[in-house]
């Protein structure tokens, strides 16, 4: 769902679906316990439970929004058994070659498209990214990259057109593909995702809205998130000697209405869960999942 950064590592925030309940996890205490993941959400019959109780019972089919180190994910997916099929990533300049190498750490399989090779399509190469080029935009490219077995395919170009185009072969090909859009034009980006069933789109102007927002507030955002009917935010908070968190328990969090710590960093030390009991001092960071209302109160 979204990424995040802190101390040179990077940490996601993730849907998991339940398929088969691993052996030895019950209740969301086993699961952290055995992952040391953050739990932020719990999803069970078209219900969102947010910081649900660490004792609540587990069941197949339940899905769980989870925030951890990115390379964790990779054994999450095993320990859950999630079957794994390979993504498609076309347009490989700046952006597609990053999605490219953080689907890798996910220890996913990946084909790369590119119209021909450049220095970023040799590098995927060299990590055994199966790269195919062409003209992407038509059928017999995406037919070589497998397609219609892909999990998802990713348009990465830096022309809306060519995203476009790609993504109307693509669903000729495949119609139950999960396609995740990046566009320059917002606007087109909402009129294709209802057009064409598109599972994500990105805007490069809305992308960077939260590094200005950061730059301005002193704060650490990310994309806003979605969980049902709530609309959060990730941020990463210093504490600072006269603000108002210094000195308060993490567990006093609980009290707030949708804040959900996910990180708790002190010195060279971060804990994933956060231990309840422990204390905010100065120069502490947290990451929060959080409404923006709570996180303006928070950074006051």
């Amino acid at each position: 769902m979204e990424t995040f950064h802190v101390a040179d590592k990077t940490y996601a925030l993730a849907e998991i679906p339940l398929q088969k309940l691993p052996h030895g996890i019950e209740t969301l205490t086993d699961f952290t316990q055995h992952t040391a993941m953050t739990v932020a959400c719990l999803y069970r019959q078209d219900q969102f439970h947010i910081e649900p109780a660490m004792d609540t019972v587990l069941y197949p089919e339940d899905t769980l929004v989870v925030f951890t180190e990115l390379a964790h994910l990779a054994q999450l997916n095993r320990l859950t058994n999630i079957p794994q099929s390979h993504s498609i990533v076309s347009g490989i300049g700046h952006t597609g070659y990053r999605v490219a190498n953080a689907l890798l750490e996910l220890g996913q399989e990946v084909y790369a498209l590119e119209f021909e090779p450049n220095e970023l399509t040799e590098r995927l190469e060299e990590r055994g990214v199966q790269v195919r080029y062409g003209d992407y935009q038509r059928k017999p490219l995406l037919s070589q990259a497998r397609i219609p077995e892909a999990s998802a395919l990713i348009t990465c170009a830096e022309n809306d057109m060519v995203n476009v185009q790609t993504v109307i072969s693509a669903r000729d090909l495949a119609p139950s593909v999960r396609i995740i859009m990046r566009v320059f034009e917002e606007s087109l980006g909402n009129r294709l995702q209802q057009a064409f069933n598109i599972e994500a789109v990105y805007s490069t102007s809305a992308l960077a809205a939260p590094a200005f927002i950061a730059a301005a507030s002193n704060l650490h955002l990310t994309q806003p998130v979605n969980l049902g009917n709530d609309k959060l935010v990730i941020a990463r908070l210093t504490i600072h000697q006269l603000s108002q968190l210094n000195q308060m328990a993490i567990q006093k969090f609980n009290t707030l209405a949708d804040t959900t710590v996910l990180l708790h960093r002190r010195g060279d030390a971060i804990h994933i869960p956060p231990q309840s009991n422990a204390v905010l001092q100065m120069d502490d960071e947290i990451v929060v999942l959080t409404s923006r209302q709570e996180l303006n109160s928070m950074s006051t």
